[in-house]
């Protein structure tokens, strides 16, 4: 990015999988970055989709904190987001906000600035955020996972030339786990296994409308598409309904996470 210049990328892990809704799931990400990067509570027009005030947006992880900044990017009655029993999180935002009492949603997503992270199922660096990266992960002392460094940086942007993180949560990018041995399911699992314990079924975490679970439906040009929790979604639900969710800003208090 730095060598030729290239503005922005996101960057996948190659079992990484998406909902058929991402689109619509993106352009919530690009306002609610867009609000966060002002100090403002109205989104204004930038230059980028996701304006110029970020250095990482983490939209694929395994683990996730705030902390110090009470602005959230809330978007209620999402149907593409993950039961909370189904989350898959060392760490998580409160949520009790809006999964809890008299209006508790447990379809919300929350687009904000995070203090902690772990996991690069997919992220997107612009080439400020990349200048950073390569300078505090690589030419400064550094002897950690590259997930736990930029969980760190995000910690303490202060010390980290202003490191500037955005992070959805629930993520909204997941992992696709093939049928067959689940020991392979990462090449980092190198220890000495008894036998093979297999699963007999792939399935996509993370996800609600995986495009990996769908890839049929969407082959054959059908609306409608097949969700992994059909008791919180129905078995199916047709893709209009599928981007329905849109967000709005809130301040919240800052409650221990």
């Amino acid at each position: 990015m730095v060598a030729n210049n290239i503005a922005t990328a996101l960057i996948f892990e190659d079992d990484a999988d998406w909902d058929v809704g991402i689109r619509a799931q993106m352009r919530e990400l690009a306002k609610g970055t867009r609000w966060l990067g002002n100090s403002t509570t109205k989104v204004v027009e930038q230059d980028s989709p996701f304006g110029d005030d970020w250095d990482i947006l983490w939209v694929g992880h395994c683990s996730t904190k705030s902390g110090y900044d009470p602005r959230r990017w809330v978007i209620p009655h999402d149907p593409t987001v993950v039961p909370p029993e189904y989350r898959r999180y060392h760490d998580k935002p409160d949520m009790q906000p809006w999964e809890t009492g008299l209006d508790a949603n447990n379809q919300t997503r929350i687009i904000f600035v995070p203090t902690w992270g772990v996991c690069t199922t997919a992220y997107a660096v612009s080439i400020r955020g990349a200048m950073k990266l390569l300078y505090h992960q690589s030419l400064s002392k550094f002897n950690m996972a590259i997930d736990m460094g930029l969980g760190v940086m995000c910690a303490n942007p202060a010390a980290a030339s202003d490191f500037r993180c955005i992070a959805p949560y629930p993520a909204m990018i997941g992992l696709s786990r093939p049928a067959g041995d689940i020991f392979k399911f990462s090449d980092i699992n190198t220890g000495a296994f008894d036998g093979v314990q297999a699963s007999e079924e792939s399935r996509s975490e993370g996800l609600v409308f995986s495009v990996h679970q769908n890839i049929d439906r969407l082959i054959a040009g059908q609306k409608e598409f097949e969700s992994q929790f059909p008791d919180e979604t129905g078995k199916t639900l047709h893709f209009d309904d599928i981007l329905v969710a849109t967000g709005h800003g809130e301040v919240v208090e800052i409650l221990s996470d």
